[in-house]
């Protein structure tokens, strides 16, 4: 079954296909004449696998066995805790390398696999906004949410290890568009030395599997490579790039990387031209806008049954566009511009406002009832979860900002992260666990 933005754990794992000392079961390589045919072994034949969820998948981890794990109940809103679960499970696979310049050290590499709630460019996962994962952005507004970015700090503090880095899979929702898969293997990023010597990045440009289909696309690709990979060259990129695109993955999306960070990118579902994506975001921004600014189209969004907070139709369709266009700018080397992004992250609010709104009011009902205090028009915490989106617009529409004020307090500031948070769905106010489902199938 395949998800949307969401159902999570994190995963640092490595790979052995023969030889693997006992460390987990040889990889069964997948079927296909394109794969069988393939010849050649780019990767180390050793293993060693760590597994690090963030919320537990037990089909995944039935489909890739492991030998390390770090469980996420214990580790529940404690980011510090989280990290040095992180830095443990690493200097653990530090360990395992031998002496530098060993015999066992050239015969092992590594591959990492993110799998949670994604936008594209961020993972977070159920333990919450304090103990998230995602990769650093190129730039500053690249952010979707509020992370710390533990793996790459924690990289950096194993040199070794993330030397031995070769492969990053991504299983998130558009986390497998080429934007976000530069962030692991591209220029930027090898001048930041996280990964240097990543050979493949993989993910799905649209909605990712969760379970088992979620392994079999971890093993299928880590074992093409391994089957085809040689000498790095763009010919031999493009060969490898055609054998993991032809693999049964509907959204599947890869991007082969050389020394210099460069990289051929190719997806199972073809990324669209820049203007026919354009035009085609451009189509339903009406709609997101009404629904934006609560003008009442709430009764034009289909509810899928068995998820009913989250919006699908013409919201789900604008937040893909959104990703569609910024997938196709990345195409042709363009840049996205903030409002573009802004599009992509306030798209998803927009599609899960139902979530954010009833998470809202269950942390602040304290807070909310104070307020009400100052100013009694405000709806009562019962009556302002359950308002459709254009009546909260206007119940809260007489809140001043604190700027305007002449002596602002803390309840004013709040007022003021409601309005954020409720009223313009700024990502940099949202709580990612604010969209957080646990129990809804994608």
């Amino acid at each position: 079954m395949y998800r949307r933005e969401r159902l999570l754990a994190l995963f640092v794992l490595s790979w052995a296909w023969a030889g693997s000392s006992g460390c987990g079961p040889e990889a069964d390589p997948p079927t296909g004449d394109a794969t069988r045919a393939a010849s050649g072994a780019g990767l180390a034949p050793r293993t060693l696998e760590l597994v690090l969820q963030i919320e537990e998948d037990p089909d995944l981890l039935a489909a890739i066995k492991t030998r390390f794990e770090v469980r996420p109940r214990p580790l529940a809103f404690d980011p510090a805790r989280f990290q040095e679960a992180v830095t443990a499970a690493f200097s653990n696979l530090e360990a395992e390398l031998g002496e530098p310049g060993s015999a066992k050290e050239r015969t092992t590499d590594f591959a990492l696999a993110i799998t949670g709630h994604s936008n594209g460019p961020v993972f977070w996962g159920a333990m919450g906004d304090s103990a998230l994962l995602g990769q650093r952005p190129a730039a500053e507004e690249m952010i979707a949410w509020n992370y710390p970015v533990v793996l790459e700090e924690v990289a950096r503090g194993f040199p070794r290890v993330a030397e031995r880095v070769r492969a990053v899979v991504l299983l998130g929702c558009n986390a497998g568009r080429e934007i976000y898969l530069d962030q692991w293997g591209g220029v930027a990023a090898r001048q930041r030395q996280v990964f240097p010597k990543l050979i493949v990045a993989a993910g799905f440009n649209n909605s990712a599997p969760l379970g088992g289909p979620a392994g079999r696309f971890f093993r299928d690709a880590l074992w093409t490579v391994r089957m085809n990979y040689r000498d790095g060259t763009p010919a031999q990129a493009a060969r490898l790039l055609r054998v993991l695109v032809n693999q049964d993955y509907p959204y599947g999306a890869y991007k082969i990387f050389d020394a210099a960070g460069q990289g051929v990118y190719g997806a199972k579902a073809a990324v669209p031209a820049p203007q026919l994506a354009y035009d085609r975001r451009r189509t339903l921004m009406p709609q997101f806008w009404n629904y934006y600014r609560g003008r009442g189209v709430e009764s034009d969004v289909r509810k899928r049954p068995w998820y009913p907070s989250a919006s699908d139709g013409v919201l789900r369709d604008f937040y893909l566009a959104a990703h569609d266009y910024i997938d196709a700018l990345a195409s042709v080397g363009a840049v996205p511009s903030t409002m573009d992004l802004w599009y992509r992250d306030v798209g998803l609010a927009v599609r899960l406002f139902k979530e954010i709104q009833e998470n809202w009011v269950r942390d602040h009902e304290v807070d909310l009832a104070a307020l009400r205090q100052r100013y009694p028009l405000l709806p009562t915490s019962v009556r302002l979860g359950s308002m459709r989106r254009s009546e909260l617009l206007a119940a809260l529409k007489s809140l001043p900002a604190s700027q305007t004020l002449p002596a602002p307090d803390a309840l004013d500031r709040f007022a003021d992260d409601l309005v954020c948070q409720l009223v313009r769905l700024d990502p940099k106010c949202l709580p990612p666990n604010y969209i957080h489902a646990p129990d809804a199938p994608h």
